[in-house]
């Protein structure tokens, strides 16, 4: 067996240093607002997590009910309850370019006209 040059190093021979931890009191402001920063963001993202996954879960439809009933004949009615007060949504102003004095008045407001009978006298 012949010796090793003295310039090669075995692999197992050699050891890692270990890497020097700076305390948390000697490290710089900037590096510690960093570090802040960071830990603050990553709170506030769990906190937003952890509140859609409540969200999701709490919200979620309910699911569709079907009421049926047997088949029968019958009128089909419609009844609407209401108060208040009914209002046009578009009020049309309809006037005439006829002139001269009008005697006699054959319709109401709000009667629907038609094409023959004659709805005022001359």
């Amino acid at each position: 067996m012949s010796p090793e040059p003295a310039n090669r190093i075995r692999i197992e021979d050699k050891k890692e240093a270990p890497t020097p931890t700076v305390p948390r009191s000697r490290r710089s402001p900037l590096l510690q607002l960093v570090v802040a920063r960071r830990r603050t963001i990553l709170i506030f993202g769990v906190l937003v997590l952890t509140a859609l996954v409540v969200w999701w879960t709490t919200h979620r439809p309910t699911p569709v009910t079907y009421l049926t009933a047997a088949v029968t004949r019958g009128p089909v009615t419609r009844t609407v309850v209401a108060t208040g007060t009914v209002n046009p949504q578009l009020t049309i102003i309809v006037g005439s370019y006829v002139s001269g004095v009008i005697s006699n008045v054959y319709c109401d407001y709000n009667t629907p006209g038609k094409s023959r009978p004659a709805v005022r006298q001359d």
